[in-house]
């Protein structure tokens, strides 16, 4: 394989799971107020917390990941 097609690759798969932590951390955060009927401010904070806490873990995840694949772990 083309060392551009495995930098590709790598690179789609980074952005997605960085993309979907961050949608699923801001929906675990702002669905317990969303059906609480909170006002909207405190949801939008709470999607808005949620999916900084998702991008830190899914950035952390991926930083691990090329760590581990090019320690050969």
């Amino acid at each position: 394989m083309l060392v551009i097609g495995s930098i590709a690759s790598d690179f789609g798969t980074a952005v997605g799971v960085v993309a979907g932590m961050i949608a699923v951390g801001g929906f675990i955060a702002h669905a317990p107020r969303a059906l609480a009927g909170a006002p909207e401010q405190d949801i939008q904070v709470a999607t808005v917390a949620g999916g900084l806490f998702g991008l830190f873990i899914g950035s952390s995840v991926v930083v691990l990941s090329a760590i581990a694949s090019r320690l050969s772990i």
